[in-house]
Formats: structure tokens, sequence, C-alpha cells
């Protein structure tokens, strides 16, 4: 991500992974995984990764940084781009500050 920029938020869950649900007749909420981004802590949108990645080659940016990928197609590696995903330590740090997950 573009330093100063904001990530976009999943326009499902805002973020979250998780959505409510009204269960049988109203009477109770469900929690689930949101539909849209399913909890992964997506920042971009399948189309809009593949968007950002035109004229770029992902593969060799990634082997760069010494991470060497398997794929199929080039729409599949830009679907799934390190920016297309939140800051990972950002993700444990709340995970581990809602008692979801422990650090180790």
């Amino acid at each position: 991500m573009a330093k100063g920029k904001k990530p976009q938020q999943c326009s499902t869950c805002g973020g979250s992974g998780q959505v409510q649900r009204a269960g049988l007749g109203g009477f109770f909420q469900m929690v689930s995984t949101c539909p849209t981004c399913h909890g992964a802590g997506r920042v971009l949108s399948r189309t809009a990764a593949r968007k950002k990645s035109k004229g770029r080659s992902i593969s060799r940016e990634l082997e760069d940084k010494g991470i060497l990928v398997r794929w199929t197609g080039r729409a599949t590696l830009a679907e799934e781009m390190p920016e297309a995903y939140k800051d990972i330590s950002q993700v444990v740090e709340v995970v581990h500050g809602a008692g979801i997950s422990t650090k180790v």
C-alpha cells in the first residue's frame, strides 16, 4: 500500500470480517464470516487487485523479496498479491487484543 493511503475496507462488513444476521423469526442474531471478503482481511477486492496489478510483474516482485510462488494464470496471482490484504502484524494485534487467539 502506498504511503499515506488508507486501505479500502470491505463494503459488506466494514473490514471486520464478520456480519450479523437475524436468526429465525428475528428472535436472535447470528454472527458469521463475511460473504464478500470471507474474513480474510482483504483491503482490495479481487477485481480491484487485478486492475492494480496491470503492467506489473507480481511474480518477479515477490521473487525479489525471496518469495517463490506457484500459480496458474496471471489473474490468480494478481488477486492474491500482498497489497490485496491487510498488514498481518495489525491483524495479529487485533485478534490477540480481542481474545480470539494468543500471540506466540
